[in-house]
């Protein structure tokens, strides 16, 4: 994938990525649609990737705050934008 071609993935979400960083945008395919952009750093594309991996139990637990925090489930810690 590179920044000039997008993928896309489904649910009008497509992705790009420039060897870096992995960008999502939502698009509708009107100029006056919503579209919105999400940079992903190689950190936080680590952090998505393990909870889509991440057995069913862990993943549940770290959804619903059933640890103490994002760490102890193997996730890092979550923090304000």
């Amino acid at each position: 994938m590179s920044n000039d071609k997008k993928v896309y993935l489904g649910d009008s979400v497509y992705a790009t990525y420039d060897g870096v960083v992995l960008e999502l945008t939502t698009e509708n395919g009107l100029y006056t649609d919503p579209s919105n952009v999400i940079v992903m750093e190689p950190e936080v594309v680590d952090a998505l990737f393990l909870l889509i991996t991440t057995t069913d139990s862990i993943l549940t637990e770290a959804l619903l705050g059933e640890h103490d925090n994002n760490q102890e489930a193997g996730f890092p810690d979550y923090k304000e934008p």
